[in-house]
Formats: structure tokens, C-alpha cells, sequence
């Protein structure tokens, strides 16, 4: 079978290794695909949506293996590489345009799962024009609305007071201009991660991960933002610690927080790969932060942990991936 493997382009000079991660997913999915007797080609993906296009009908994958995360850095674009693949008639991995659009955008997570009584800390979209506090009492976390990769997601987005709101909103804004922010209840509590993988039976819930905080000073939030995630000098990412390992005190904790997670794959309407993050609050009760469509798949990223902590080899994920082709029922154009 002939695999196009899609990422967005990074340039030759990019340093952030939230963007050049990116490459590193398609050159592992590049050789399993090949390990698994296909026919690969990458294609790097821009705003310049034609060259990929002529580069596709001229090569006529049976498959697209999709990880585009962004398009020239604007992160909200990606749901249409989605959209543009299924117009096109190619069958795409991962889940389709509409669930990566209802993923990606923070708020309209947050109001499907509300209104399908999904547990979720409250929240407001907080707008520039927006002066007045939050209806749930501090403390809140403010993010942007419209990131993935943690971006804009630090210790100093949890605030106690309005004034601390508006001084970050206005970092975030001006960082971030003209992107809604979602302010939402801050829960002090454990995280855990839970990823989701489609197989020859259906979605397989993996082994849940807690992200564990440790040697936070008193004090100090404790936030997986983007320090924790990418940057290796930080304290945030030396010391934060990816557990699988529970005793029988967590059993109903565990079962509760797979059965949510798996209300949201339903939900959404994922496919081929997902991550639901969660926090736990001082009754024990788990409330889902995000849903991830589409989430990393290298090698040394969580989504690949749990695979393997399920005993599943790295090539059989690919080949699940790929066996879970978003395929609309219509004539493909690509002739």
C-alpha cells in the first residue's frame, strides 16, 4: 500500500521543540509504515495548500497518514488539513476534521462535555472586551483557547484575584493576539492521562498515567505547561514524574477515569489515537481539562508510554492507526 505521511513543514531554523517535534513523529511512523511492507513518502504541509496538493496527486497514496499539529504556527488551522484530505477523497489517520475542530478549540470542548454531563472544572471565555471576574471562585488557571502543545500554559496561568487575571490576560493577549482565553476553575489536585487507542476489537483504553509533581516547593502551582513538557533545564520538567503504578486504594479512581475518558472518545467521535487529561479534586471525583485528537506520537511521548505499558508493540500501534482511516463514503478525486 502507498503511505503518504503529511506533517506540517517546520523550517530548517526552528529551535522550539514543541514545533520540531513534529518531525521526529514522521520519521518513527515513516519506519514502521516501511517495517510493515508499505510504500512511504513524507510531504511537508503549508498555508500553501497546492504544492502539497500536486505532490499527492501526482504520487496517488491509497493512504494518508495525517500529522499535521499546525499550519505555519497557527495551531487552529490544523482541523482543515483534516477537512482538506476528506474533500479530497483520501482516507486520513487520526480523527476526522469536525472532532480535531471540537478538540482544539477549548470552549467548545468544554460546552459539548457540559451538555453531555461530562465532569469539567467551570469555566469562562474570557474575551478583551471582558472586564468582569469569573463565576467560580479563584483560584483559576487562564490558557489560550485555541493552543495545543501547552503553549501559553505555565505556573505563573493560575491566578488568585482579578488583578492577576488581567495582568496575565493581557500577556496572553498580546502573545496570543486575537485569540479568545479560557479562564477556568483551577483544581489542586492529582493529573492523570489517559490515552485511547483504536484496535481490531474497538477503542482500547491504555494503562491510565499520573503526572506527579515532585519537590514542588509550597506554594509553587503545579502545572504540566510547556516548561514541564519541552524545556529539559527547567525544575518544572526534571521533576515531574509519569506513574502507572497504583495500589488497590485507587482502583474505583482508575475505573471512573477510564469510563470518562472513553464517554469522550464517544463524544468527540475520535479515531485512530486520542488523550483525555484529567484532575482529580479533594473528593476524588474526575473532572476532564482537555481532550486531545491526534496526540504525540513519539517515541519518548506519553501516548507511546502507555502503548508500551500495555505490551503493545510500536509497529502494531501504527498498523491500528492505519487500519482506522477516516474513508467518507464518497468518490475519490484523486485521479
Amino acid at each position: 500500500m502507498k503511505v503518504a505521511v503529511v506533517h506540517n513543514a517546520v523550517d530548517e531554523h526552528e529551535t522550539d521543540p514543541a514545533t520540531r517535534d513534529v518531525l521526529d513523529q514522521a520519521e518513527f511512523v515513516a519506519a514502521a509504515l516501511k517495517k510493515d511492507g508499505h510504500q512511504v513518502r513524507r510531504f511537508g504541509c503549508t498555508r500553501d495548500i497546492h504544492l502539497v496538493l500536486r505532490a499527492l496527486r501526482a504520487w496517488k497514496p491509497d493512504r494518508l497518514f495525517n500529522l499535521v499539529e499546525s499550519l505555519e504556527g497557527y495551531a487552529a488551522l490544523h482541523p482543515c488539513a483534516a477537512g482538506l484530505w476528506e474533500l479530497l477523497g483520501i482516507p486520513h489517520t487520526g480523527s476526522p476534521s469536525w472532532a480535531l475542530e471540537h478538540g482544539t478549540d477549548k470552549h467548545t470542548a468544554k460546552v459539548l462535555m457540559a451538555a453531555a454531563s461530562i465532569p469539567t472544572p467551570a469555566w469562562t471565555l474570557w474575551r478583551e472586551r471582558d472586564g468582569a471576574p469569573p463565576a467560580a471562585p479563584p483560584p483559576w488557571i487562564i490558557k489560550p483557547a485555541l493552543e495545543d502543545a501547552s503553549l501559553g500554559i505555565e505556573e505563573e496561568s493560575v491566578v488568585g484575584d482579578c488583578a492577576a487575571l488581567r495582568a496575565r490576560a493581557d500577556w496572553l493577549r498580546a502573545t496570543f493576539p486575537g485569540q479568545p482565553l479560557l479562564v477556568e476553575q483551577y483544581i489542586d489536585g492529582r493529573e492523570f492521562n489517559v490515552s485511547i487507542l483504536s484496535s481490531p476489537e474497538g477503542p482500547r483504553v491504555l494503562p491510565p498515567a499520573e503526572m506527579r509533581f515532585v519537590g514542588y516547593p509550597p506554594g509553587k502551582a503545579r502545572v504540566l505547561g510547556y516548561r514541564a513538557k519541552w524545556a529539559a533545564d527547567a525544575f518544572e520538567f526534571r521533576n515531574t514524574e509519569r506513574v502507572y503504578d497504583f495500589g488497590p486504594e485507587d482502583a474505583a479512581l482508575l475505573e471512573a477515569i477510564r469510563a470518562v475518558s472513553l464517554q469522550c472518545w464517544t463524544l468527540f467521535e475520535l479515531r485512530g489515537y486520542a488523550r483525555v487529561d484529567l484532575r482529580v479534586d479533594a473528593d476524588a471525583r474526575p473532572h476532564v481539562i482537555e481532550v486531545n485528537p491526534n496526540p504525540c506520537l513519539s517515541p519518548d511521548a506519553g501516548f507511546a508510554a502507555a502503548v508500551g505499558r500495555a505490551g503493545i508493540p510500536p509497529e502494531v500501534m501504527v498498523r491500528w492507526i492505519l487500519e482506522d482511516c477516516v474513508c467518507l463514503p464518497r468518490r475519490p478525486i484523486m485521479s
